[in-house]
This record gives C-alpha cells, sequence and structure tokens, in this order.
C-alpha cells in the first residue's frame, strides 16, 4: 500500500512538472497585458478572464486551454492561432478574427459565429470540421477575403 501511495504522489508530482512545462510563458503574458500585442507567443492555459483584449494581436500564438470568458476580444486578430479547448462563453467576439485557427473543443456561442460577428475563414471549428468559407454577413459577404 505505501508503494502504490508513493507511485501515485511521484506520478501526481511529474504530471505536475509537466503541466507547468506547458503553461503559459510569464514574459509573454506581461507584453500581452502592456502591449495588446503577443505574436507568436505561449500562452497555454493563461487566465485571461474579462480582460480587455480589443485590438490586441495574437497572431500565430498558443492558447491553448486558456479561459478568455468574458473577455473583450472585438477587432482581435488570433489568426493561425491554437484556440483548442478555449473558453469563450461570454467574450465580446465581433469583427475577431479566427481565420485559419484551431478553435477544435473551444466552448463558443455558435449563434455569434453565424450572425457573422467574426471571421472563421479556413478555421477548425469547434466541432472539428474545417470551415472554408465565412458565414454570410461579414463585412457583408460570406467568403473569405484576405
Amino acid at each position: 500500500m505505501k508503494r502504490m501511495l508513493y507511485t501515485v504522489a511521484t506520478l501526481s508530482a511529474v504530471l505536475g512538472m509537466v503541466q507547468a512545462a506547458r503553461g503559459a510563458d510569464a514574459g509573454d503574458l506581461q507584453r500581452l497585458k502592456q502591449t495588446g500585442e503577443c505574436e507568436r507567443c505561449n500562452l497555454v492555459g493563461a487566465d485571461l478572464r474579462n480582460a480587455n483584449l480589443r485590438d490586441a494581436k495574437l497572431k500565430d500564438s498558443n492558447l491553448e486551454a486558456a479561459n478568455l470568458s468574458g473577455a473583450n476580444l472585438q477587432n482581435t486578430n488570433f489568426k493561425r492561432a491554437n484556440l483548442r479547448a478555449v473558453n469563450f462563453k461570454n467574450a465580446i467576439i465581433q469583427d475577431t478574427d479566427f481565420s485559419e485557427a484551431n478553435l477544435r473543443d473551444a466552448m463558443i456561442d455558435y449563434r455569434e459565429l453565424e450572425r457573422g460577428d467574426a471571421k472563421v475563414c479556413n478555421a477548425i471549428m469547434p466541432n472539428g470540421i474545417k470551415k472554408e468559407t465565412n458565414f454570410e454577413g461579414f463585412f457583408g459577404f460570406g467568403g473569405c477575403r484576405n
């Protein structure tokens, strides 16, 4: 029994170290908060609840499993970002650019995407399906644009 407890404790410690190693880079997080720009940043698991990220530039960044619930993401650029399993509940996504991003398993309101509130050209949607054209309505038309 002692050996089993030791093994479980060791496994828990190792998993904790792996999660810490995969966590958001403190310097990248600080840069985002100070400048609103953090392209190609490591923000894995970042807690950005209720953050004002309006007009932020996060192209090519990794935000996997980040918490962006309640955040203002209006006009934010997430082009080619890894947004897998991100919590977008109650976030403002008007004019947000998710083109070519990975939104698989993200918690996001499809109604906002369907209304054309955000650009999703060539994005992998939360259900895992690639969206090759934007929803009807974004800037008045349904096609993708550069």
